[in-house]
């Protein structure tokens, strides 16, 4: 449930944000800037590519 955003390191995927449900080994082009809290991690079964989420800070 780690949610990470591809850096400049990644070229023209830089700025794109996923969310990981497997893990990944590192990688210097991506950094981790959140998680999906457990409670919670059942619903990424219902996400694809049709899905627009809207991130909210809380």
């Amino acid at each position: 449930g780690n949610i990470i955003i591809d850096n400049t390191l990644a070229g023209r995927y830089s700025g794109e944000v996923q969310i990981v449900i497997n893990d990944l080994p590192f990688s210097s082009r991506s950094n981790n800037i959140g998680l999906v809290h457990p409670d919670y991690l059942g619903i990424l079964d219902y996400l694809n590519s049709d899905v627009k989420l809207k991130f909210v800070r809380i």
